[in-house]
């Protein structure tokens, strides 16, 4: 006999009537009810190949079912790190951020410190660099070669035509330069050709001194890699069975400056 009440075919019970032959099950609390159920017919059935018989009424008490355990959550502890890695990765980094502005603060405080630099002296540097520089080049349009220049009577080419002298820097050429001590510029007529006289004016220190020769030459070349500073020197062509044939003669002068005036080297061609 169980324990525990029960019920016989749908009906409930004492326990006192229970069947002593039924299949109990695990009783429930006390005060709960015996469940017992009619199994039917006798019949054989096989299970995993043994025959198991079943007699015509069996009662098999059924306990009600279990409630569900409670299931003791695991605890993430693989999770549970997270926050602490990232609480020092958020230490590291803010200390490294601390360093960076220290460092651009440090930067920022030498950059907007410069080094204090003497103004007159760096005027003065930049004047005698301007002026040195501005002085000392080639200045085909400098102002004293257009006053030697209108120094110059006009070229006679006989008949009673003469020619004036042609100041326009493009039509210029030579080495006139301030700084150097002798220098020289060639100038032509104006309206010339190929063939149309030239002088050559010299210039010491930038003031002139005068023509290289007393008569105008034509065919004058200025040989300015075998000049220095103190030495011109100039090429004359003679032309000869024409102006553009290759039978001509050439004639190389030097003019050197010797400290009060300027000595000639060669002997130019007289026209």
């Amino acid at each position: 006999m169980s324990s525990c009440s029960a019920e016989a075919d749908g009906v409930a019970v004492p326990p006192a009537t229970c069947p002593s032959n039924a299949t109990q099950l695990p009783c429930r609390p006390a005060g709960s009810s015996c469940l017992t159920r009619k199994l039917g017919s006798p019949f054989a059935r096989k299970t995993k190949g043994v025959t198991k018989l079943i007699g015509h009424t069996r009662h098999m008490t059924v306990a009600a079912p279990r409630s569900p355990a409670t299931r003791i959550p695991r605890r993430p502890l693989r999770r549970a790190w997270l926050p602490v890695v990232a609480g020092v990765a958020l230490v590291a980094l803010t200390g490294c951020g601390h360093g960076t502005d220290n460092a651009s603060a440090t930067t920022s405080s030498a950059s907007s410190s410069p080094t204090p630099v003497d103004h007159t002296t760096r005027e003065t540097a930049a004047a005698t660099t301007s002026s040195g520089s501005a002085d000392c080049t080639t200045d085909l349009s400098a102002p004293e070669i257009r006053r030697a220049v209108a120094t110059l009577p006009p070229y006679d080419a006989g008949g009673g035509v003469t020619w004036a002298w042609n100041d326009n820097p493009p039509a210029l050429r030579g080495t006139y330069n301030r700084c150097s001590t002798l220098s020289v510029v060639v100038v032509t007529i104006q309206r010339a050709t190929a063939s149309s006289p030239e002088q050559a004016l010299l210039f010491h220190r930038g003031d002139y001194v005068g023509t290289a020769t007393p008569k105008a030459q034509a065919f004058t070349t200025v040989d300015s890699r075998a000049g220095t500073d103190d030495t011109v020197v100039l090429t004359y062509k003679t032309p000869g069975s024409c102006n553009a044939c290759p039978d001509g003669t050439y004639t190389t002068v030097s003019f050197h400056w010797n400290g009060s005036g300027v000595d000639t080297q060669g002997r130019p061609p007289i026209n």
